[in-house]
């Protein structure tokens, strides 16, 4: 059990469109995920951001504006802000080329990078592939970043607020601006619960047939956690409508992030058996084969019990 190969994998989290980098990666490894998807986006203030850019607030966008120049770079640190910015773009493709801009956009993670360069902007200009949280990504930025003007945060509706009071307290200034907000999809618990029935179903076909391959349920957001632990019996129901089913099959838990990872230990008393080191599906996928190298290493006559996580 020295891989993920063979075993199920229940993604929390919608499928990006029109490709995947988690589905791409995992089928590679010939592991099929399911998505369950848990959140609902809206995209919000987008005139906002569109007057910004047509207006030539932003640095270096070469646009018909005549303000002043406010902001130096951006910062995007999340697939739903990529997207909504994607929407802005699209209705000003006429006179904004992103492939012109020379100021930089900070983002987390090797994900994000790839969507923003896939809007159109020069690979050379995005930063922060490297960094694995925000905490990390707002030290390079204090390093990195030379101009006096303000950065522009694009955010959720549900965030943290370790990148802007670390640029602040270094001197840089940065401005957020909410351009989607996040509620539960009304049905993740059912979904999430009727996934997880066909799962073992389909191993079993219906039936107990003795030892069966675990399962990783993979949670990429605090916001909604308390119900899949909730399906997957870690946690007492609070919920009262929720059809707790009956498991069978190991189940493993990984989050994508040690903020998801504080907030199962911190509020719901969960400890996830793997933390992904990084963001991205490599960082997801590599956590995943570590753990099951040691547990391997583990179960053999005389190992002690894993202790700790990746």
């Amino acid at each position: 059990m020295g891989a993920p190969e063979g075993q199920q994998v229940l993604l929390l989290k919608t499928k990006s469109h029109p490709t995947d980098p988690y589905d791409v990666l995992f089928r590679s490894k010939k592991v099929n995920p399911i998505f369950v998807p848990v959140l609902e986006h809206r995209h919000v203030n987008l005139d906002t951001i569109s007057h910004i850019i047509s207006e030539g607030r932003i640095d270096s966008f070469e646009t018909t504006g005549e303000q002043e120049t406010e902001y130096g770079g951006l910062i995007i640190t999340s697939q739903r802000a990529v997207e909504a910015l994607g929407v802005v773009l699209e209705s000003l493709k006429y006179t904004v080329q992103p492939s012109t801009i020379t100021h930089p956009i900070y983002v987390v993670g090797p994900a994000t990078e790839k969507s923003v360069v896939g809007l159109g902007f020069p690979a050379t200009n995005v930063y922060g592939a490297h960094c694995g949280n925000g905490q990390t990504l707002a030290d390079f930025i204090l390093g990195h970043y030379k101009s006096n003007k303000k950065l522009l945060f694009l955010v959720g509706e549900i965030r943290r607020d370790v990148i802007p009071k670390t640029l602040n307290a270094g001197g840089v200034g940065v401005e957020e601006i909410v351009v989607y907000d996040t509620q539960v999809v009304s049905s993740f618990g059912e979904d999430l619960a009727q996934a997880l029935k066909l799962d073992e179903a389909g191993l079993t076909g219906g039936k107990d047939n003795g030892e069966q391959t675990p399962r990783w349920v993979v949670i990429f957001s605090p916001t909604g956690s308390d119900i899949a632990m909730e399906i997957l019996g870690r946690k007492v129901p609070v919920h009262s409508r929720l059809q707790v089913p009956r498991l069978k099959r190991k189940t493993y838990i990984a989050t994508i992030g040690p903020t998801t990872a504080s907030h199962l230990r911190d509020t719901l008393e969960v400890e996830p058996d793997v933390v992904a080191g990084t963001p991205s599906p490599q960082g997801l996928w590599s956590g995943l084969q570590q753990f099951l190298e040691v547990q391997s290493v583990d179960s053999r006559p005389g190992s002690g019990a894993f202790q700790g996580g990746v």
